[in-house]
């Protein structure tokens, strides 16, 4: 007979120690949280992750002189621990503490006629509305132009559990102007967890 296998030869080795092996449930569940943020015995197989998105275009006053306004989100695209509800559509509420990766996609309608000069401003607000105590991240672009326009916001946030994200917007066409849906990359609010707390 040509090529037949070797059978495999053992020799003694070291021998697994009941105490290693008592131990391998704490190693697992050190992993899972490591890659996931939670335990082994909660059985999540995905990182804590959520995007939000509109239902509908949401339309937004001319805010000259005025105060942001809070985006109310309507479709769930993903949500792999619970953190959005249709509820209190207008945050996001973190139920696993850890590093995230967050972000704000805002797509403006194009602005009409004569004001289409205006400023447009997306914050990320953090465990509250109030501008000078909870933007975490923000844009301001000065626009001159009729077309539709992105604005992104993004930040690396280390979040408890409980913290509570929004988003805030504003504009001065001149005119209300409409934040559009245009499916799963239009307008929208994505938090993924990144790393332990």
């Amino acid at each position: 007979m040509s090529n037949m296998m070797v059978p495999p030869q053992f020799v003694d080795g070291s021998i697994v120690r009941q105490a290693d092996l008592n131990t391998l449930s704490t190693d697992v569940d050190t992993l899972c949280q490591l890659t996931t943020g939670k335990t082994a015995a909660s059985g999540v197989s995905l990182k804590p992750a959520v995007r939000v998105t509109l239902s509908s275009a949401q339309s937004i006053a001319n805010q000259a002189g005025g105060t942001l306004e809070i985006v109310k989100w309507g479709t769930r695209v993903y949500d792999s621990d619970s953190m959005w509800s249709s509820f209190a559509p207008d945050h996001i509420v973190i139920n696993t503490p850890g590093w995230y990766r967050v972000m704000a996609h805002v797509w403006w309608d194009s602005a009409t006629g004569a004001n289409t000069t205006s400023e447009r401003i997306v914050q990320l607000f953090l465990n509250g509305i109030l501008d000078w105590a909870n933007v975490t991240a923000s844009s301001s672009e000065n626009i001159t132009g009729s077309g539709a326009f992105i604005q992104t916001v993004t930040g690396i946030e280390h979040l408890g559990a409980g913290a509570a994200l929004y988003v805030g917007v504003w504009q001065t066409s001149g005119a209300a102007l409409n934040m559009l849906t245009n499916g799963t990359w239009g307008t929208s609010l994505t938090a993924v967890w990144e790393a332990p707390y």
